[in-house]
């Protein structure tokens, strides 16, 4: 999805895209780098305890980790708070 995305960004809708969902509908925010936004990455609810994990990053910030640790949190994150959860289907934005 990231050819939805303008370029060059629109910085209203990059923090309206970031902001964090109401608790029923998932966990997602940005992924921050000191006080710079390099992507975002969240885990939703879609259906009967099935949840899809999307991410976004800055190609600069590639292969350093940070999707991975970040993700391997949220998997941990969906579980513990959310006791109906069964699986999580993961993609790339």
């Amino acid at each position: 999805m990231v050819a939805t995305w303008p370029v060059p960004a629109d910085p209203e809708r990059t923090r309206r895209v970031c902001e964090p969902l109401p608790v029923e509908e998932g966990i997602a925010g940005p992924i921050l780098l000191g006080d710079t936004i390099i992507g975002n990455m969240a885990v939703t609810h879609q259906k009967d305890g099935v949840f899809g994990m999307g991410y976004g990053l800055h190609p600069d910030h590639w292969g350093k980790g940070y999707a991975s640790e970040i993700g391997a949190g949220l998997v941990s994150g969906v579980f513990a708070r959310y006791p109906h959860a069964s699986a999580i289907q993961a993609g790339i934005w």
